[in-house]
Protein backbone atom coordinates (compact mmCIF):
# COMPACT_ATOMS: atom_id res chain seq x y z
CA UNK A 1 0.00 0.00 0.00
CA UNK A 2 1.41 4.04 -0.44
CA UNK A 3 2.90 5.55 2.17
CA UNK A 4 0.07 8.31 1.68
CA UNK A 5 -2.53 6.53 2.24
CA UNK A 6 -4.38 5.32 5.16
CA UNK A 7 -3.54 1.28 6.20
CA UNK A 8 -6.83 0.53 7.42
CA UNK A 9 -9.01 1.79 4.53
CA UNK A 10 -6.93 3.00 2.00
CA UNK A 11 -8.10 5.94 1.48
CA UNK A 12 -6.00 9.30 0.56
CA UNK A 13 -7.76 11.40 2.78
CA UNK A 14 -4.89 12.06 5.98
CA UNK A 15 -4.51 15.16 7.99
CA UNK A 16 -1.02 15.19 9.74
CA UNK A 17 -0.79 16.25 13.68
CA UNK A 18 1.99 18.58 14.67
CA UNK A 19 1.18 18.18 18.81
CA UNK A 20 4.85 17.81 19.67
CA UNK A 21 5.84 20.83 17.11
CA UNK A 22 3.60 23.45 18.49
CA UNK A 23 4.65 22.30 22.16
CA UNK A 24 7.91 22.89 21.37
CA UNK A 25 7.31 25.97 19.48
CA UNK A 26 5.75 27.76 22.94
CA UNK A 27 8.02 25.86 25.24
CA UNK A 28 10.96 27.11 23.34
CA UNK A 29 9.16 30.68 22.93
CA UNK A 30 8.74 30.61 27.01
CA UNK A 31 12.33 29.32 27.79
CA UNK A 32 13.73 31.72 25.16
CA UNK A 33 12.59 34.72 26.65
CA UNK A 34 13.51 33.06 30.34
CA UNK A 35 16.92 32.98 28.99
CA UNK A 36 16.99 36.33 27.56
CA UNK A 37 16.11 37.69 31.09
CA UNK A 38 18.72 35.99 32.47
CA UNK A 39 21.26 37.33 30.47
CA UNK A 40 22.76 40.54 30.99
CA UNK A 41 22.03 43.53 28.61
CA UNK A 42 25.15 45.29 26.88
CA UNK A 43 23.09 47.64 24.50
CA UNK A 44 23.97 50.55 26.47
CA UNK A 45 26.07 51.95 23.89
CA UNK A 46 23.30 52.55 21.00
CA UNK A 47 21.51 55.57 21.15
CA UNK A 48 18.12 53.98 21.36
CA UNK A 49 16.42 53.71 25.25
CA UNK A 50 17.12 50.89 26.93
CA UNK A 51 13.61 49.51 27.11
CA UNK A 52 12.85 48.66 22.96
CA UNK A 53 16.53 47.56 23.16
CA UNK A 54 15.18 45.03 25.88
CA UNK A 55 11.88 44.28 24.27
CA UNK A 56 14.31 43.38 20.76
CA UNK A 57 16.31 40.88 23.11
CA UNK A 58 13.83 38.82 24.36
CA UNK A 59 12.13 38.90 21.16
CA UNK A 60 15.18 37.20 19.53
CA UNK A 61 15.90 34.89 21.82
CA UNK A 62 12.10 33.74 22.06
CA UNK A 63 12.10 33.20 18.31
CA UNK A 64 15.68 31.25 18.10
CA UNK A 65 14.01 29.36 21.44
CA UNK A 66 10.70 29.02 19.27
CA UNK A 67 12.39 27.81 16.43
CA UNK A 68 14.55 25.01 18.31
CA UNK A 69 11.73 23.79 20.27
CA UNK A 70 9.90 23.26 17.11
CA UNK A 71 12.44 21.39 15.37
CA UNK A 72 13.15 18.85 18.21
CA UNK A 73 9.00 18.46 18.29
CA UNK A 74 9.44 17.85 14.32
CA UNK A 75 11.61 15.00 15.49
CA UNK A 76 9.38 13.67 18.02
CA UNK A 77 6.61 13.97 15.86
CA UNK A 78 8.04 12.24 13.13
CA UNK A 79 9.43 9.67 14.79
CA UNK A 80 7.52 8.73 18.16
CA UNK A 81 4.19 9.83 18.05
CA UNK A 82 1.75 8.46 15.65
CA UNK A 83 1.49 12.05 13.63
CA UNK A 84 -1.39 10.82 11.16
CA UNK A 85 -5.32 10.29 11.24
CA UNK A 86 -7.64 9.34 8.64
CA UNK A 87 -10.21 11.81 8.11
CA UNK A 88 -12.58 8.84 6.22
CA UNK A 89 -12.09 6.34 9.16
CA UNK A 90 -10.59 7.98 12.31
CA UNK A 91 -7.69 5.52 12.30
CA UNK A 92 -4.26 7.04 13.95
CA UNK A 93 -1.06 5.72 12.47
CA UNK A 94 2.45 6.78 11.84
CA UNK A 95 3.38 7.67 8.78
CA UNK A 96 5.54 5.11 6.20
CA UNK A 97 8.65 6.66 4.76
CA UNK A 98 9.61 5.01 1.33
CA UNK A 99 12.72 4.34 2.82
CA UNK A 100 10.71 2.27 6.39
Amino acid sequence: MDYHCCPECGLHHIQQRKTAQTVGQVLGAVGGIAVGMLFPFFGNKLPIPKLPQQVYQYITFAKTGSLVGGEIGMVIDEHLLNNCVCMACGHEFKQRRYWD
